[in-house]
C-alpha cells in the first residue's frame, strides 16, 4: 500500500453530514465496517466485543482487549460528560493511519471473502422497519457493523476508493490475518463498537438545506445510521445531524448506504432565504434540540457576535465559521449544527436555489446554460471560473461556495464499466483496442513483434460549425476564416464527451508509433496523429482530446504521458483552443493494456506527473489488483 493511496483512504468522509472543521477531522478518523454471518468467530465470539448502553452506567464486554492509550471506549465513557464542540475531550487528533501488519492465521484463507466486493452489496435488502430500542437489524439480514479507528484497519486496494467523494457505502470487514481477500483487515484485538446493539434514537436529519426530525420508528437501518449512532455513544462527536439519501427507500446501496434513509420525504424549496431569521428558519426542530429559554440565550448569543439571518450565516468564510464553533457551548452543539446544515449544499442542488439563500442576490439569476447545479459550479476549472458571465454579487457568491468545498479533486477517474457501450468514450476505447491489436504491423518496428505498440487518438471538431465557448455558446464569434477541409469517409463520428465545454461532435484519427532504424529514432504516436489532421486541414484549434494507449510484451505500459517533444506541441495546440474558445485540450490516459478505468487531466496540468504521489497513483495504485 502506497502512501498516496493511505492518505486517499484516510481522506474518506464515512459519516455523511455537515460539521465544523475540527469535529469533521474527528469523524474522519473513523471508519464504519460491516461483518457478514460467514465471518461467525466474529459475530458471535468475539474477544474483543463489546456493546454500550446510551443512557446507562453500564457498560458490557466479553473480554476486552486493551485499547491504544487516548482511543474512546465503552468503558471510558462518563455519563453526563460532554466535551465542547471543538474540543476533542477524550479524542485523539487524527493521526497517520496504522498499516496492521499480516501475521500468520491458524485459519485458511475464506474463498467466499476472496470472492466477494470489498464493499457492502446493495442486494441485502431492509428487514422492514425496526421499532424496537436495541434491536438487532443486522442479524435479521446477516450483517454486523462495528465502528473501527482508521489508524487499526488496512484499506483494500485503491481502484475502490479512488474517488473519495464517491464514497457513498460502508467496506465488508475481515479479521483474518493473512487474507487474500480485497476486503478491509484489521488486527485482532484492537477496539471496536458493536453498533447495531445500540438503542435507536430520534434524529435531525438533513436534505436539500432543510431539517427534518424523524423519529427511530421512521427510521431504516442503514450504515450511516448506526455510524452516526456509535459516534455520538463513543463521545466522538458531542451532536450528529446527518444527512438524507436522496434515493431513501430506492437506494440501491440497501443497508450498506451511509446516509439516512427514512419513510419522509423533503421538497426542495427555491424560495428567497437569505433575509429569514435563524430563529424563524429553524423553529420547527429546535424545541428538540433545547428548551425554549435555552433556544432564546442560544440565538442571543448568535445576534452578538452578528449573525441574525439565514444569509449572515452563508456568507462567513470558512475560518470565520470555524472561530464561531469553536465559542458555541456544548450543551448547544446539536441546535448548532442544526443551523450549520444551511451552509451544506448537495452537489446535485439547483445553483438558482443554493444562490437564493445568499444576500444582495436578485431573482432571476441569469447564469450560462451549463452552470445548472452546485456540482456544475464546483467542477469548473480556475481559470473557466474567473471568465464567468455573471453578476458580481453572483460571483461573489460562487467564490464562496468554491472555497467553501475546495474544488481541487486529486484524480479524474472515468470508470469504463459504468459507460454506455455506444458512449464516446467506449467508441474511443474500442477503437484502440482493434487497431493495436489487428493493424499495428510490427514491420514499421524493426520486425520485432515485442516491441511496444503506442497507439493515439486526436478528436476534432468542425470549426466551421463550432460556436462553442468555455462560458457558452458565442454565436458572435464569427471573425474566423472559413475552412475548407474535407474529411474522408472513413472518419466516423464518435460522440460528444459528457461534461466537456465543447458539445460538437467528435471525428477521430487514429496512429501509432514506428521506429525503423535507431540512427533514425522513433516517431511517436501522438506527433504521427498530428500529421494526419495537418494534412486533412484541420486547423489546431479544431484539436479536443487526446488518447494515449500502450502495448507491451514484458510489462504493463499504462497509463503512458506523452514524451517531452509531444508535450511541448500539444501545449502548442492547446494555446490555439485557449485563444479560439477559452478552452483547453484533454488527455486520456488508460489504466491497463486491457483497460477497465480511464485518467485524465488538461493538457496545460501535465506537469502533474512529475509529482510524487501522482506518478505513484498512475505508476502502482490506478493498477493495483
Amino acid at each position: 500500500m502506497s502512501e498516496i493511496a493511505a492518505q486517499t483512504f484516510y481522506s474518506i468522509s464515512f459519516y455523511k453530514g455537515y460539521l465544523p472543521l475540527k469535529e469533521a477531522q474527528q469523524a474522519q478518523s473513523y471508519v464504519v465496517l460491516a461483518l457478514t454471518a460467514e465471518d461467525s468467530t466474529l459475530l458471535y465470539d468475539d474477544d474483543a466485543f463489546a456493546t454500550c448502553s446510551i443512557g446507562s452506567a453500564q457498560v458490557t464486554a466479553k473480554a476486552p482487549s486493551p485499547a491504544p492509550e487516548g482511543t474512546v471506549t465503552p468503558e471510558n465513557i462518563e455519563l453526563g460528560h460532554h466535551t465542547s464542540l471543538l474540543s476533542s475531550g477524550t479524542v485523539p487528533s487524527p493521526s497517520p493511519p496504522f498499516i496492521s501488519p499480516m501475521t500468520y492465521s491458524p485459519y485458511p484463507p475464506n474463498e467466499n471473502c476472496r470472492a466477494s466486493p470489498p464493499m457492502l452489496s446493495g442486494s441485502i435488502s431492509f428487514s422492514g422497519i425496526h421499532n424496537e430500542a436495541s434491536g438487532t437489524a443486522g442479524h435479521g439480514c446477516g450483517v454486523s457493523f462495528y465502528l473501527f479507528h482508521k489508524r487499526d484497519v488496512q484499506p483494500p486496494p485503491i481502484r475502490y476508493y479512488v474517488s473519495p467523494k464517491k464514497v457513498h457505502r460502508c467496506f465488508l470487514g475481515c479479521e483474518r490475518s493473512g487474507c487474500s481477500c480485497n476486503r478491509i483487515h484489521f488486527r485482532p484485538g484492537v477496539w471496536r463498537m458493536r453498533l447495531e446493539t445500540l438503542p435507536r434514537l430520534p434524529l435531525t436529519v438533513a436534505r436539500a438545506g432543510q431539517n427534518v426530525r424523524v423519529a427511530q420508528n421512521h427510521i431504516q437501518p442503514t450504515a450511516g445510521y448506526f455510524f452516526s449512532l456509535g459516534l455520538k455513544a463513543a463521545k466522538v462527536l458531542p451532536a450528529v445531524v446527518p444527512t438524507m439519501c436522496r434515493f431513501n427507500k430506492a437506494c440501491r446501496n440497501g443497508i450498506s448506504c451511509l446516509y439516512i434513509h427514512t419513510d419522509q420525504t423533503v421538497t426542495p424549496k427555491q424560495t428567497q432565504t437569505s433575509g429569514i431569521s435563524l430563529c424563524e428558519w429553524s423553529r420547527h426542530v429546535m424545541d428538540v434540540a433545547l428548551s425554549q429559554k435555552e433556544a432564546g440565550r442560544f440565538f442571543e448569543f448568535l445576534d452578538e457576535q452578528g449573525v441574525h439571518t439565514v444569509g449572515d450565516m452563508q456568507v462567513l468564510g470558512n475560518v470565520a465559521f470555524d472561530s464561531l464553533a469553536a465559542r458555541i457551548p456544548p450543551q448547544w452543539a446539536e441546535a448548532f449544527l442544526t443551523l450549520s446544515v444551511l451552509r451544506d449544499l448537495d452537489t446535485k442542488m439547483p445553483l438558482q436555489s443554493a444562490l437564493m439563500a445568499f444576500p444582495r442576490i436578485e431573482v432571476p439569476v441569469e447564469l450560462p446554460v451549463y452552470l445548472n447545479t452546485v456540482g456544475d459550479l464546483l467542477n469548473l476549472t480556475a481559470s473557466a471560473f474567473v471568465q464567468l458571465p455573471v453578476a458580481p454579487f453572483v460571483m461573489d457568491v460562487c467564490s464562496l461556495i468554491r472555497a467553501r468545498y475546495g474544488t481541487d479533486e486529486a484524480f479524474n477517474i472515468i470508470d469504463l464499466k459504468k459507460e454506455h457501450p455506444n458512449s464516446f468514450f467506449s467508441n474511443a476505447t474500442r477503437m484502440i483496442q482493434h487497431f493495436c491489436r489487428t493493424r499495428a504491423h510490427c514491420s514499421w518496428r524493426k520486425h520485432d513483434p515485442t516491441r511496444p505498440v503506442v497507439t493515439s487518438v486526436l478528436t476534432f471538431v468542425d470549426v466551421n460549425r463550432c460556436h462553442c465557448h468555455r462560458n457558452g455558446d458565442n454565436p458572435y464569434n464569427t471573425h474566423e476564416e472559413h475552412i475548407e477541409a474535407s474529411f474522408p469517409s472513413d472518419i466516423e463520428a464518435m460522440g460528444t464527451p459528457s461534461g466537456s465545454w465543447c458539445q460538437c461532435m467528435r471525428r477521430g484519427v487514429i496512429a501509432v508509433n514506428y521506429e525503423l532504424s535507431t540512427p533514425s529514432g522513433s516517431r511517436c504516436s501522438e506527433q504521427n496523429a498530428m500529421g494526419k489532421l495537418a494534412s486533412l486541414g484541420v486547423p489546431t484549434w479544431g484539436v479536443r482530446e487526446v488518447f494515449v494507449h500502450g502495448m507491451a510484451s514484458k510489462k504493463e505500459a499504462n497509463p503512458l504521458f506523452p514524451c517531452g517533444v509531444c508535450e511541448n506541441m500539444l501545449q502548442r495546440v492547446t494555446k490555439d483552443v485557449l485563444a479560439h474558445y477559452g478552452g483547453d485540450i484533454t488527455l486520456y490516459m488508460f489504466d491497463a493494456t486491457t483497460p477497465r478505468k480511464i485518467v485524465f487531466l488538461p493538457i496545460p496540468e501535465i506537469s502533474n506527473r512529475d509529482s510524487a504521489n501522482f506518478k505513484k497513483f498512475v505508476a502502482e495504485d490506478l493498477r493495483d489488483s
